[in-house]
């Protein structure tokens, strides 16, 4: 599997605090990840709430969102197919791995 080029999920958030990102299924199992939680962060004297937002202020990249002044962080979560949470994690590609290892398990 090809390693995506954001890992954080402040990258995949549009305000809505439960944005699809991608769903991991075979023929027996789905998983569904979304990147979950309300972003709240300071950039340049304004409030970001959506990637779109840190795209718009020049922020593209994983080091650029560091030391950017953060209130609240979105995360990734992944669901079973009843909609179920089954683990929260911070990186995309770690979302992934543990929903491919789950699917693999069943």
């Amino acid at each position: 599997m090809e390693k995506q080029t954001h890992q954080d999920a402040a990258f995949y958030c549009d305000g809505s605090g439960h944005a699809f990102v991608l769903a991991l299924q075979d023929p027996y199992a789905s998983i569904n990840i979304y990147c979950d939680g309300q972003m709240r962060v300071w950039v340049n004297g304004e409030m970001a709430r959506t990637a779109q937002d840190l795209f718009d202020h020049g922020i593209t990249a994983e080091s650029e969102i560091d030391d950017l002044e953060w209130e609240n962080n979105p995360w990734f979560a992944a669901y079973d197919e009843e909609g179920n949470e089954l683990f929260i994690e911070h990186t995309l590609d770690g979302a992934v791995t543990e929903a491919a290892r789950i699917i693999a398990a069943r």
